[in-house]
């Protein structure tokens, strides 16, 4: 799907896919699965400033405590 979104954007608007945001859906997983990491590296293969940003879920947490 990435490099469908890809496509569209160079033949559409003349622009490129450069970065991927991926959020695990339990809480407690921080890992980069491997879906997540194929997508990762396909967009990598297309464009070497490619990156993937794994969103915390612990980014919205209160650390005022």
């Amino acid at each position: 799907m990435a490099m469908q979104v890809s496509s569209y954007a160079k033949q559409q608007q003349d622009l490129e896919l450069v970065g991927y945001y991926h959020a695990n859906e339990r809480f407690n997983d921080t890992d980069l699965g491997t879906p997540a990491r194929k997508v990762a590296d396909k967009l990598y293969s297309n464009n070497d400033v490619a990156c993937t940003l794994l969103v915390s879920p612990f980014a919205n947490e209160d650390h005022a405590d």
